[in-house]
């Protein structure tokens, strides 16, 4: 259109002369590396909308021949709280900018307060039926979003490491969804130490916690224990443990990484005092961390590094 450019010329030739012209509007910028798609649902029928979907971030631009190498995060929240939205702007923005696709997944949820009482409430093994079955969807639909199926993490914080843990060291959970614990190539537990839940009851700590979330049977709690089912007769993933806390909290984290170790995989285990239990996941991926940022970022490149 034409109309316009006298106009134009009038306000150049005014700003020209010292009048006062319009300001020019800032473009909008793309500041995120990604793009992100929202509640993706991993199961189908959906038992619960509220939980059972996943978050997908994606770099942007072109993808590697082979598809992103893909980190799963799984939150935090002794099994009964928590969600997949909480920290993940700043977290998937540093592994983005890494190379790596990023998806948070949610999962059904034991009653908060814990409740070991409650008729019919999610028990094992619904979350880590659900971090499996988010898991091998990924996998399933790694080609349409150019991922690579074969190089996955898993990486969890608290009871969500307890989870990445036990998906990804009993094959059971993935192949229940058509997937092979092969593709998981690396596991990254933040302050978790749920590893032998049995050893965990008794150490004293907030037993209607565990009884909520597993219930009183201990065959149940030995299945939810990931070190139970260590074994060099199926993959394992490398796997980088950071604990902080009192001596039973690191022996339990000791006794998982030794376990790890009797397989044949490489395991690392990081102190990350002086951070408390919060501090340690509002850490990763924030710009003025050095404690668990760069150890992460080294695992994760040398286990899962970016093509």
């Amino acid at each position: 259109m034409r109309r316009p450019l006298p106009q134009l010329l009038l306000f150049a030739g005014l700003a020209a002369c010292g009048a006062t012209s319009r300001p020019v509007p800032t473009p909008v910028r793309i500041t995120e590396p990604y793009t992100l798609q929202r509640d993706l649902p991993y199961v189908e029928p959906v038992v619960d909308r509220e939980h059972q979907s996943l978050d997908l971030y994606l770099p942007r631009g072109a993808p590697p021949a082979a598809g992103f190498p893909l980190v799963v995060w799984v939150h935090g929240g002794g099994w009964c709280k928590g969600d997949k939205a909480r920290g993940m702007p700043d977290r998937a923005d540093h592994l983005v900018r890494l190379g790596y696709a990023v998806a948070s997944v949610g999962y059904r949820l034991s009653p908060n307060p814990p409740d070991p009482d409650a008729v019919g409430a999610v028990r094992h093994p619904d979350h880590v039926q659900d971090v499996a079955a988010a898991t091998a969807w990924l996998i399933a639909h790694a080609a349409d979003q150019h991922l690579d199926a074969t190089r996955v993490a898993l990486v969890g914080f608290s009871a969500g490491g307890h989870l990445a843990a036990l998906t990804a060291v009993d094959p059971r959970w993935l192949a229940a969804d058509g997937a092979s614990s092969a593709s998981v190539r690396c596991l990254v537990t933040l302050d978790s130490a749920a590893f032998d839940i049995p050893t965990a009851t008794s150490r004293g700590g907030d037993l209607d916690l565990y009884l909520s979330a597993f219930g009183a049977d201990p065959e149940v709690w030995a299945d939810a224990s990931p070190l139970r089912h260590v074994a060099a007769d199926h993959p394992l993933p490398d796997a980088l443990l950071l604990t902080r806390g009192s001596d039973p909290r690191r022996e339990d984290v000791d006794a998982f990484a030794q376990a790890l170790r009797g397989a044949g995989r490489t395991v690392y285990v990081a102190d990350v005092e002086p951070l408390g239990h919060a501090e340690v996941e509002k850490a990763y991926g924030s710009a003025d961390d050095g404690v668990v940022t760069p150890v992460v970022d080294d695992f994760l490149g040398a286990c899962l590094p970016p093509r």
